[in-house]
């Protein structure tokens, strides 16, 4: 072959090879572009069934998604990277640093327990990455944890549910039992708020370690029986709360009188458990947030059961809880959210020394995170559980459910809505179904039961003024220890009671009543029991089926009031029927009209008596003088002849005081010179001297 024709076939070969590139690169550009990866975390512990439930849920989510036919063209796709750990804060935190430096997710999907939340919220915070917790409790407000998301119910409407509840039947006062962890720091505060505004107060809280063995529950439930209420709000693991229930049936708490409500969490332990709870917990009430049973809701239903029990065999939950739907939901929503911000890039800064995954500090922000995080704070859209909105960092639960447990099943009795209360539908306005209470009675419990090993004490005066109808000699005597004794014989129940009395050891009142008063408001006697609504029906009922009179009588005997004169009627009333009236009325007024009479003549012959007899007593202190005189009492000064003489013929001065309406007169002595006088007239109107003092120089 010369080289002519290997050349002619190495063009041949050349050119062959181009027109198949560009067939395929023609091919090549007829396909669907390649979807872009959105990293997304997910910690679970698949060794628990919550865990394992929330992660058959998130998978079925992930592969439905983009199998429906409007998300087949969406240019990103969700990549789900497990952290299987243990339930424990440092297992958590591990595995979110891992997955943030490591993996460079966009979004970490999944605590199961508060306490891993709240670690994983710091993370959240210092790589900007949203953490979208299961979990329920804690705080997950905007101006806290900007990158903390709870995707599950809430927990304030779930307490107002509650409290609406306990204000339906009346009751005042309820005592919470809740794990002693960080999934109550939110909720029981909110409770308690809530009954506080239906005018019910929380006495006592009932704690328990997550760790308690049966003894520590024991002496929880011990506890219980030391107060008057019995209405319990309960809030446990699912593992605590079977034990709970189980030593409370023993200690014979689930029998009649006695009220249980469970809030959400505990509610799903009849799905998980089964018979084992359903047999230590009938008659009681638990909410839950209400989902409605739609077509495509039992529809998914089925696919969860067929993949959960294909990989878990012999399993015995029967389907997913509410929580499970949460865990879907949140995944189509992500999904939503990463088409809606589109992608970007990766921008995390990598590792570059090998420090272990735990090295916190060289986690960096992320803005691609951040800008999912935007989106999914904005979406909407109709999910498997209801509703799928966001609002203040919290997905939004408005109804919820009210199950009552009765045989092997719970059955919805009524619903709750934040408008319209407690009600048996959701559309309408009406009084909730009838409810089964523990010990298989429809009969409401009245709330409260007497403690145990406690005493009414009862204080009775060691003396009083009236003793027909309280006394104490040796024992309690009287009408109204009789009327008391009988109508505390006629409850339905035994109130244990002892009388003491309230003397000083001498037999005399320890003090006044109000003294007695001050030491019921000290609680050295019973006070606010609610004994008094029964015995004040108690004694009602004594007046109104006759028991009462026949106690009085057998105070006062076979006495009656004699009978009435039917010949006295009003008609035979006369003006001489008031004659002796008339007599002491007029004779009253004469002897008045007489005394006035007296008293005007005296006070007229006084006045006239003052007018003739004017007193001229001179002062002890000078010579009397007479009126007109006309000696001198000494030479007159150069200048004036006679200055005596001139005094005499300017003649006598008088003067008049007026005081009230009487006239007093005051006459002035003639002489060389005028000293100082004081003149004493009477005051027969008043009783009183007055004194005048006049100083004149001629």
């Amino acid at each position: 072959m010369t080289a002519a024709t290997l050349l002619a076939l190495l063009l041949l070969l050349v050119a062959g090879a181009y027109g198949i590139a560009a067939q395929g690169g023609g091919a090549a550009g007829t396909r669907p572009r390649r979807q872009q990866v959105v990293d997304v975390g997910v910690i679970l512990d698949r060794k628990t069934w919550v865990g394992n439930m929330s992660w058959t849920c998130i998978e079925l989510a992930l592969e439905e998604f983009y199998a429906h036919p409007s998300h087949a063209n969406h240019s990103t796709r969700l990549k789900l990277h497990l952290r299987d750990t243990v339930v424990d804060a440092v297992s958590a935190a591990a595995a979110g640093v891992y997955l943030l430096k490591n993996v460079s997710v966009r979004a970490i999907v999944g605590p199961q327990t508060s306490t891993q939340a709240k670690f994983l919220a710091q993370l959240g915070n210092k790589s900007s990455v949203p953490i979208i917790s299961l979990a329920s409790g804690g705080h997950s407000r905007s101006g806290l944890n900007p990158y903390f998301i709870r995707m599950a119910w809430n927990d304030s409407a779930q307490a107002k549910a509650i409290a609406s509840i306990v204000q339906r039947y009346n009751y005042r006062e309820v005592i919470p039992v809740y794990e002693d962890d960080d999934s109550n720091i939110k909720f029981i505060p909110d409770l308690v708020d809530s009954l506080r505004q239906v005018d019910t107060r929380v006495s006592y809280r009932c704690k328990i370690h997550p760790s308690a063995k049966d003894d520590d529950i024991m002496r929880a439930i011990s506890s219980l029986r030391d107060h008057w209420t019995s209405v319990f709000v309960v809030r446990l693991s699912n593992t605590l709360a079977l034990k709970f229930f189980q030593l409370a049936k023993k200690e014979e708490m689930m029998s009649p009188g006695f009220v249980w409500i469970t809030a959400y969490g505990l509610t799903d332990i009849f799905d998980v458990v089964g018979s084992p709870a359903l047999d230590v917990m009938q008659g009681v009430l638990g909410v839950k947030p209400h989902v409605q049973d739609t077509m495509e809701l039992q529809s998914f239903r089925q696919r969860w059961r067929k993949k959960y029990r294909s990989e878990n065999p012999g399993t015995s939950l029967s389907g997913p809880t509410v929580s499970g739907l949460y865990a879907y939901d949140t995944i189509w929503a992500l999904a939503l959210a990463a088409e809606e911000a589109g992608f970007v890039k990766s921008d995390f800064g990598l590792s570059t020394t090998n420090n272990g995954s735990t090295d916190f500090e060289r986690i960096d922000t992320s803005k691609a995170a951040k800008k999912l995080r935007d989106s999914l704070l904005h979406v909407n859209f109709l999910g498997i559980s209801g509703r799928f909105q966001i609002e203040d960092m919290q997905l939004v639960s408005a109804s919820y459910s009210i199950v009552n447990i009765v045989g092997q099943k719970g059955r919805v009795v009524g619903f709750w809505t934040p408008g319209s209360g407690i009600s048996s539908s959701l559309n309408m306005t009406a009084d909730i179904h009838t409810i089964i209470w523990p010990g298989d009675t429809d009969t409401r419990p009245r709330g409260w039961l007497f403690p145990r090993n406690k005493t009414l004490n009862i204080a009775i005066p060691a003396k009083g003024g009236y003793g027909e109808f309280v006394r104490y000699e040796n024992d309690p005597k009287g009408f109204s220890i009789d009327v008391f004794q009988e109508v505390v014989a006629s409850l339905p129940y035994k109130v244990p009671m002892y009388y003491l009395p309230f003397e000083d050891g001498r037999g005399e009142n320890n003090g006044t009543l109000d003294k007695l008063v001050y030491k019921v408001y000290l609680k050295a006697f019973a006070q606010g029991s609610p004994l008094t609504a029964d015995i004040s029906r108690g004694i009602l009922k004594l007046q109104s089926n006759g028991r009462m009179v026949e106690l009085q009588k057998n105070l006062y005997g076979d006495k009656s009031c004699p009978d009435i004169d039917d010949s006295q009627t009003s008609s035979s009333l006369t003006l001489r029927s008031f004659q002796a009236l008339f007599i002491f009325s007029g004779a009253c007024s004469v002897g008045a009209l007489f005394l006035d009479v007296v008293r005007t003549y005296y006070r007229a012959h006084g006045s006239n008596s003052a007018s003739r007899s004017p007193s001229n007593t001179p002062d002890n202190d000078e010579p009397t003088m007479p009126v007109g005189s006309t000696g001198d009492t000494g030479s007159p000064p150069e200048g004036e002849e006679n200055p005596g003489r001139d005094l005499f013929d300017a003649g006598r001065e008088s003067y008049s005081l007026i005081r009230g309406h009487r006239e007093r007169r005051i006459l002035s002595h003639s002489g060389s010179s005028l000293r100082r006088r004081q003149i004493e007239l009477s005051n027969e109107q008043h009783g009183e001297l007055i004194a005048l003092e006049e100083d004149r120089s001629l």
